[in-house]
């Protein structure tokens, strides 16, 4: 039986890791086949440093290394008679808990997610302009002809959705705030009576799912105008506004955080 090598996991582990890591990010070499390269390049270190001439110890047919002193190894809690409990576990649970913080409740946490829902989307010229331009007026228009077909329980139906996009903004989350975001102007043009232009939107909107899902990772500052935007929206529509008004506000407000987010790029492409 084969018995790995106690190593440091803090260098190794990461550094072995890294390998992988590194030729994903400069040489587009995919993480499954590299990985499975790794582990046989390890397996092979391995049973060359637990060999009797080297590390290893022979006992019986069995080979490992010699077991870590008492003084080397992480102290556990005694329970007595029923044995001890390994302490790393409270250290894992602990590294769990600090995991989970930087990934929902920091930046670079959301930044990081956004780079595994779409590494394109989270670079900064990952925004084709002509594109959202097109999404834009193709959303004004749909808006503006689902205006008279949004009653009460849907108006209804997009304040909740906008609520809950409050709370996104108050909990840190860009990307519920951005799947939010979407939902509600799909739940508006749903009531678009023009099945042409409802499928043109759809086919432009799912090009750019990627970049709108993580957009408001880059600027969150942009959130609460988005919102306070809405609810302009909603105003307008349940007033009875002309067509060409809510046309007009639905378009300028995809196109404001278009223009958001380009400033963003430029800002930190200089």
């Amino acid at each position: 039986m084969l018995t790995s090598v106690q190593a440091p996991p803090s260098t190794a582990g990461v550094g072995w890791a890294g390998v992988a890591a590194l030729l994903k990010a400069y040489r587009g070499v995919s993480e499954v086949i590299s990985t499975i390269m790794l582990n046989a390049i390890s397996t092979g270190v391995i049973a060359y440093l637990i060999r009797p001439d080297t590390f290893g110890v022979l006992e019986g047919n069995n080979i490992s290394t010699k077991p870590i002193e008492p003084s080397g190894q992480f102290p556990g809690i005694s329970l007595g008679d029923k044995g001890t409990v390994f302490g790393m576990v409270f250290v894992a649970a602990a590294l769990g808990v600090g995991y989970w913080f930087m990934l929902g409740r920091t930046r670079f946490g959301f930044e990081l997610k956004a780079s595994g829902e779409s590494p394109t989307a989270a670079a900064a010229g990952g925004v084709n302009a002509r594109r959202m331009t097109v999404l834009a007026l193709l959303e004004g228009y749909a808006t503006a002809l689902a205006a008279p077909h949004l009653g009460k329980a849907e108006l209804q139906e997009l304040r909740d959705i906008n609520d809950r996009m409050v709370a996104a903004i108050d909990g840190l989350d860009s990307l519920t705030f951005g799947r939010l975001n979407q939902e509600f102007h799909s739940r508006i043009y749903d009531e678009c009576p023009n099945a042409a232009l409802v499928d043109m939107l759809r086919d432009v909107a799912r090009r750019l799912d990627a970049i709108r899902r993580t957009v408001f990772v880059q600027i969150p500052y942009r959130g609460t105008t988005s919102v306070a935007e809405h609810k302009e929206l909603i105003r307008l529509i349940e007033t009875n506004a002309p067509a060409a008004e809510i046309e007009a506000v639905a378009r300028a407000h995809k196109l404001a955080t278009v223009d958001s987010f380009r400033a963003w790029r430029d800002e930190h492409q200089s």
